[in-house]
């Protein structure tokens, strides 16, 4: 009887302490489901409509809306739901000293892996030839070429340097996805399933943008459907690797610069190699674009080990 009555607090406590998981649990699903509604809603109803206006001032805006509708579901679910968490993921890189330098460098990767995929588009759909001969267009030495060397050179450091001021359109996607969503749904799952559930709402927000022939064009089996498991896919992998850097720096804006440059920097290579090949217009822009993915997909499952190593560390 002692002993029953010596274990009472300790069961209380036990059952309080689940309650309260439970509670915080609960909580969590609550506001990850909220918070897809919200970011969803931009994109699912404006897209559509803007798009019989495309180039309109009011599609334009639509768009700008659509760009920050994850950072605005951030705030609003914080609000609707009187969230008082004070882990908002501003800080850069706080209380990590020197080791935040790496994290930084870190987030400039995709300007190497997105030039690579750009190179191997070219290289897989043009041909070595084609390759070889856009090369030596865009390295010429001749200034009085229309592309040269220093064209080419000056071309690629404008976009990145222009990623920069870039994070702040990126911010808000990553302040609600990097910034809300993946902490929310890792209190609710192992961080795997977590990493590979946020990637999939990602992916899937940008539904809307893929349906219109966003990145993949739209002569390719199966569209948009095989565009939008493509993009969800990728999602997953990349998704990981901002995690990765968010979580190693407490903050987002290191993954708003790895964003900011795999947005820009394949397209421009792009650009300058098609500028060089004409050929590579030619070819299917699904197939161009999935080659291009490729180095930055290869990034992604680096990282996204790394993110879950201390897992695999705990299992063992």
């Amino acid at each position: 009887m002692t002993a029953e009555i010596q274990n009472q607090p300790l069961q209380t406590a036990a059952a309080e302490k689940k309650r309260l998981l439970s509670a915080e649990k609960e909580t969590a699903l609550t506001q990850a489901i909220l918070f897809t509604v919200l970011a969803y809603l931009p994109p699912y109803l404006l897209i559509p409509i803007f798009q019989l206006n495309a180039g309109t001032t009011a599609s334009q805006l639509s768009m700008l809306l659509v760009a920050f509708s994850p950072m605005l579901a951030n705030i609003l679910t914080r609000c609707i739901t009187k969230d008082r968490s004070t882990k908002h993921f501003l800080m850069p890189g706080k209380g990590h000293g020197h080791h935040t330098l790496l994290y930084y460098a870190l987030a400039l990767l995709p300007m190497l892996a997105c030039t690579l995929g750009a190179l191997l588009s070219l290289y897989v759909a043009a041909g070595a030839e084609s390759f070889r001969n856009a090369l030596n267009i865009l390295w010429a030495a001749d200034k009085a070429l229309p592309l040269n060397r220093t064209i080419t050179a000056t071309t690629f450091l404008q976009t990145a340097l222009y990623c920069i001021p870039l994070c702040f359109i990126y911010f808000g996607e990553e302040y609600g996805w990097r910034g809300y969503l993946t902490p929310r749904l890792m209190q609710l799952m192992p961080k795997p399933v977590a990493i590979i559930v946020s990637g999939i709402i990602w992916g899937a927000w940008h539904a809307p943008l893929t349906a219109q022939g966003h990145n993949f064009g739209k002569d390719y089996p199966f569209f948009p459907w095989l565009g939008i498991l493509i993009m969800c896919g990728f999602c997953i992998l990349v998704g990981g690797y901002f995690s990765y850097l968010q979580e190693k720096t407490n903050s987002v804006f290191p993954a708003c610069i790895a964003h900011a440059m795999n947005n820009n920097i394949t397209g421009t290579v792009l650009g300058l190699l098609a500028a060089a090949a004409p050929v590579l217009t030619e070819k299917n822009q699904a197939r161009v674009f999935v080659i291009a993915m490729l180095p930055m997909a290869v990034v992604g499952v680096i990282f996204t080990v790394l993110l879950l190593l201390p897992n695999a560390a705990k299992r063992t």
